[in-house]
């Protein structure tokens, strides 16, 4: 059976292109190995940007009737201080049960005419030539189309065929989640950050009227889950707001629950125009990860589908000249957003877990610099909700919390003025390994760099003179 269109996948990115496709005329058929509601612990808080790109796909109204709840902006603890970090005026974020958010994204694309569903697991790409024509299915079903979009999430089995060259991901952590009931959250409405010197973050944010989520990030190989509850008493109830602490020892007893876990991992983007195989697309999680930490995953796929779909507009996908010419050009426009994001979720996890001692002089620095208010904090936040993403922003604000440490350092510091200096030039490197390699891949086209290295240095050399000049003028 041949359609114009193939979407693997009806998670967060399937479910807005299939439809986007369709409503340009296009046959499209979308693919989803299960239609039943899923059950994941990430996924769950949509940052503002996010919520911009769902209206402007036409897809706003699935936020209505699942209990979802108005998201503010942050509050940051650190060592029990605590400092909030609002959206931008007048822009919000939602957060509710991530699977009932996807069955309200499928039921709309579903109705959408031109799309038609299909429930197996996709087992292969249909490659001829080197070119994929379509996909085959677990009970031998052949279907084609001029192009398939992958989009089946993290674990994708489809993306080691449809890339040439395969970047593989790296898992950073582990998240371990609970629902809590009952719970009095330190600031309402807000995503709750809790950083601390002794112990890994803990986020904390509603789901729902009396659902609080609970994410508790462990390092190292994958947490075994008869040893979790003692970890959770020792290492994290602790370090959790009085009000917090009995939710959670409610839900760890509670026999309805399970402690979920789920990998953190990154994975750069591959460039679509020369390491995918003629043919297909990759979309979603499937094409780039970041860590979950600052929720920037489903703003990046809904930014992504809009940014595409409308390159696609009034394009014949039968003509794979132009729909090349549309991938290059999404690629590149794609990186303000994705690249600000994924390499600001990967810069603040490194700041907020690190346990060598040049990130606990960043962490400090990064909450003294909070504290400050206006443009320290407007600037940051409106990098993390994607309303507005602009790489030169985020280097800003990075080297000037790295300078502000450093400030930091030097009226705290009990040694001499050379040691001090010593160690500030430690903290200012470790500012610039934390930032400089992701922003790098992230930003800008590996492929046409020549030596990395130099240009990281030259990087990091201006960023230097900015900074100064910040703290200084």
């Amino acid at each position: 059976m041949s359609f114009d269109a193939i979407v693997v996948g009806a998670g967060i990115a399937g479910p807005p292109l299939a439809a986007a496709l369709a409503r340009e005329g296009n046959s499209v058929l979308l693919v989803e190995r299960d239609w039943s509601e899923p059950d994941r612990i990430v996924g769950e808080l949509l940052q503002p940007g996010g919520v911009v790109a769902l209206d402007k796909l036409g897809f706003k109204q699935a936020l209505e009737g699942i209990d979802s709840i108005p998201v503010l902006g942050y509050c940051v603890i650190y060592n029990n201080h605590q400092v909030p970090i609002p959206y931008p005026i007048p822009h919000q974020g939602r957060s509710f049960h991530h699977g009932r958010f996807i069955q309200q994204l499928r039921r709309i694309s579903k109705s959408q005419q031109g799309v038609q569903t299909l429930q197996a697991t996709v087992k292969s790409l249909s490659i001829n030539n080197d070119v994929v024509t379509g996909i085959i299915t677990s009970d031998s079903q052949s279907f084609t189309a001029p192009l398939t979009f992958i989009a089946d999430g993290c674990f994708s089995n489809l993306r080691k065929s449809a890339l040439k060259k395969l970047n593989p991901p790296r898992t950073c952590s582990w998240f371990v989640g609970l629902i809590l009931h009952d719970c009095q959250l330190p600031m309402h409405h807000h995503g709750n950050v809790i950083l601390g010197d002794d112990h890994a973050c803990i986020l904390l944010y509603q789901i729902g009227e009396n659902d609080v989520r609970i994410l508790m990030d462990v390092r190292g190989d994958r947490p075994s889950t008869s040893k979790l509850p003692a970890h959770i008493h020792s290492h994290i109830l602790p370090y959790l707001p009085k009000s917090v602490q009995q939710p959670l020892l409610n839900a760890l007893a509670d026999p309805d629950q399970r402690l979920r876990i789920m990998p953190n991992t990154y994975m750069r983007p591959s460039a679509q125009r020369s390491h995918t195989r003629r043919g297909t697309v990759l979309m979603g999680d499937a094409h780039n990860q970041r860590h979950p930490l600052t929720g920037g995953g489903m703003t990046c796929a809904l930014t992504d589908v809009h940014t595409l779909s409308t390159e696609l507009r009034g394009v014949d996908l039968r003509n794979w000249e132009d729909v090349h010419r549309c991938l290059r050009n999404w690629d590149s426009q794609r990186r303000s957003t994705a690249g600000t994001v994924n390499t600001l979720s990967m810069a603040l996890y490194d700041l907020f877990s690190g346990d060598n001692e040049n990130l606990k002089v960043l962490r400090q620095g990064c909450f003294e610099y909070f504290l400050q208010g206006g443009e320290c904090v407007n600037g940051p936040v409106g990098l993390l909700s994607a309303v507005t993403p602009q790489p030169l922003l985020l280097f800003y604000h990075f080297f000037a919390v790295a300078f502000k440490s450093i400030v930091v350092l030097y009226k705290q510091s009990t040694h001499n003025l050379l040691f001090t200096t010593y160690r500030a030039l430690h903290v200012l490197l470790t500012a610039c390994y934390t930032l400089l390699p992701t922003m790098v891949m992230e930003l800008v086209p590996l492929e046409r760099i020549l030596n990395r290295g130099v240009f990281i240095a030259i990087v990091a050399l201006f960023a230097l003179i900015i900074a100064i000049y910040t703290q200084y003028r």
